[in-house]
Formats: C-alpha cells, sequence, structure tokens
C-alpha cells in the first residue's frame, strides 16, 4: 500500500513537471508558422531555379560569354528603357508573345509562359501570377 502511494506520488509530479513541457512545446509549434512570401520573395525564387544560369545570380549576365548572343543585364531593364519598366513589355517577353530584337538573337531565350505551366507543374491560370512574381522581382533589382 505504502508502495501504491509513493508510485501515485511520484507520478503526480512527473505529470505535473511534463505538463509544463508540453504545453511549451505545443505552443512553439504553433507560433513557428512562416509568413507566406511575398511576391519579390516568389520571384526571386522562380529567377534563381529559370533565370540565374544564363542572365548571372544578380542579373548581370552570368554564363553570358558562353551563349552565341549574350543575355541583356536585366538590372538595366529601366536604364536601356528610359528609366521606365513596363511590365507589360517584359511579361511579353518572359511568354514568348514579343520576339527579341537583342540579347536573345533568334529567340534561344526559352518560352518561360510553356516552361513555367510544365516544370511548375500549374494550369494556365497560375502562369500570369508565376510571370508577374518574376516582374516583381525584376523590377526590385533595377539600377
Amino acid at each position: 500500500m505504502k508502495n501504491r502511494t509513493i508510485f501515485r506520488k511520484k507520478l503526480r509530479w512527473l505529470l505535473v513537471g511534463l505538463f509544463p513541457v508540453f504545453f511549451l512545446l505545443l505552443a512553439n509549434s504553433c507560433s513557428n508558422t512562416e509568413a507566406p512570401k511575398s511576391d519579390v520573395e516568389m520571384g526571386h525564387d522562380l529567377y534563381i531555379a529559370y533565370c540565374n544560369f544564363c542572365h548571372g545570380k544578380y542579373g548581370d549576365a552570368g554564363v553570358g560569354d558562353l551563349l552565341k548572343v549574350r543575355p541583356p543585364d536585366l538590372t538595366l531593364i529601366s536604364q536601356r528603357r528610359n528609366g521606365v519598366f513596363s511590365d507589360d513589355e517584359i511579361y511579353k517577353i518572359i511568354d514568348g508573345e514579343e520576339a527579341l530584337k537583342a540579347g536573345h538573337g533568334d529567340r534561344e531565350m526559352p518560352i518561360w509562359g510553356e516552361t513555367l505551366a510544365n516544370s511548375e507543374n500549374i494550369d494556365e491560370v497560375m502562369v500570369p501570377k508565376k510571370i508577374y512574381q518574376l516582374i516583381e522581382y525584376l523590377k526590385s533589382i533595377q539600377r
């Protein structure tokens, strides 16, 4: 009987001691939810995945010397357009709707609208959103 009483006391103290630990772990797991990424951050991720190789980590050429036609410095888009960054124009270039006169010659740059749909496994409704996220990132790196 005495052993049972000692066992119950120890069990009670063990439970009392573990409850705060359990509560803190539960509270910590609930508070670790990350804020959703901004369009610029999502665009940066897309840039690193799809554009970095040719245009460079910072948009300033990458392996451009290895290509027939050197890719343009993407940090100078606005500068090349007299300080104007046209989302619509850049969208058309990325999506493949507008041919490029310089920088990609005979359209060596992939048509990213199609590529994003396939490689990101997204439907055609999400493709414009992804392209605009990429555009937001490109705007953020302008000099």
